[in-house]
């Protein structure tokens, strides 16, 4: 989206837009790594908490 009117009130806003437009695909590309990345962690988190939970019920039995 390419949006730029140069005016003083709204030029803060319109460079935003600006900006977004220009950097999409690289915002998008960084989002989508982000998102596997965190995604990763959590699952790795998760696998961790659940193996916890096996040790335990393992010692309790």
């Amino acid at each position: 989206m390419f949006f730029f009117k140069i005016s003083s009130n709204s030029s803060d806003i319109a460079y935003q837009f600006f900006s977004i437009g220009f950097n999409q695909v690289f915002l998008a590309n960084t989002l989508v790594l982000c998102e596997i990345y965190f995604n990763t962690k959590l699952l790795l988190m998760v696998k961790l908490i659940d193996d916890n939970e096996n040790d335990r019920e393992n010692i309790i039995n």
